[in-house]
């Protein structure tokens, strides 16, 4: 069962620990330890003011740390989603094989109870798991209903509706096979509907990023602009006094909170599974952070700005 798996719940845990571990090192340790031996310009100082009482970082360094930090430490966070969705995946596919095999057994055997023997036999990990608890349980019971619920807690909640094709059939009293058939057929159809949508929703990814490293480009644009105006003097205002370390903090902060939202949209309504937003949460920061990061040099001014 997918929701109530040891493995999964292990590997959840270890994923966390690895992805808090993976930032304070990254932040802490190795960040400054690699850019001293390339750029020292952008060893992380962690300079922080403060505007209306949020702590904002100012300098570049800092930025290009705690942004890659973030990365580094979605990365175990996505290879579990990544492990977790697949398990999904597999399951809405083997209960489509399984409902078409269960229909063909039950209408020989007349019994619910050998009709789940048999196609647990018949199918294979993880869903033969689930299939057996039910069997057995249903045995013990008696309760189609509490067989169900105990096997399929945890369950994807399209698997969940496909299986209780099951306790509909047992209940009907009449032609199981036709109730079993008729969910066969829709569960394929549902099945088909969803590749189909997510196939064409692919496309709208790239636009959802470019709208991210859109408003990276011209953040960064807008600091190379600032930059030169500090060497302007305003009529009866003198000197332009702007902090462009507090102005380069808030937007990175606008562009991170830009690119989990993005992430989020992408893996929920795009991809189907809100799961793998660390995966487009990687894809996004490290192409945002270099277009913020290289942008000013469109204006002249210098990537590195004190």
């Amino acid at each position: 069962m997918v929701g109530e798996d040891p493995a999964m719940d292990k590997w959840a845990l270890i994923a966390s620990i690895l992805a808090i571990a993976a930032l304070l090192a990254w932040i802490l340790y190795v960040y400054n330890g690699v850019v001293r031996l390339i750029e020292p310009r952008l060893i992380a100082e962690y300079k922080v003011e403060y505007v209306m009482f949020i702590p904002v970082i100012t300098d570049l360094g800092s930025i290009v740390s705690v942004s890659t930090g973030f990365t580094a430490s979605m990365v175990p966070l996505f290879l579990y989603a990544r492990r977790r969705v697949k398990l999904v995946e597999l399951l809405e596919e083997q209960v489509v094989d399984f409902l078409a095999a269960f229909a063909s057994i039950i209408s020989s055997t007349r019994s619910t109870y050998e009709a789940l023997v048999v196609a647990s036999e018949l199918v294979e990990k993880p869903l033969s798991n689930s299939l057996r608890v039910m069997a057995y349980t249903y045995k013990s019971t008696g309760n189609i209903q509490e067989a169900f619920d105990r096997a399929t807690k945890g369950m994807p909640r399209r698997v969940r509706i496909f299986l209780k094709s099951i306790v509909t059939a047992a209940r009907s009293g009449g032609n199981p096979h036709m109730v079993l058939s008729a969910t066969t057929a829709h569960s394929r159809e549902i099945r088909r509907l969803i590749k189909i949508t997510r196939n064409r929703l692919s496309e709208y990814v790239f636009i959802v990023m470019l709208a991210s490293i859109t408003f990276a480009v011209s953040a960064g644009v807008m600091l190379g602009l600032l930059y030169y105006m500090l060497d302007l003097k305003l009529p009866g205002v003198g000197r332009l006094k702007v902090d462009i370390g507090i102005v380069r903090g808030l937007y990175f902060y606008s562009l991170i909170m830009i690119n989990t939202a993005s992430s989020i949209v992408i893996a929920r309504i795009i991809r189907g599974y809100v799961l793998l937003a660390p995966k487009y949460f990687i894809i996004l920061t490290l192409i945002t952070l270099a277009a913020f990061a290289v942008s000013p040099l469109i204006t002249g001014a210098p990537i590195i700005m004190k």
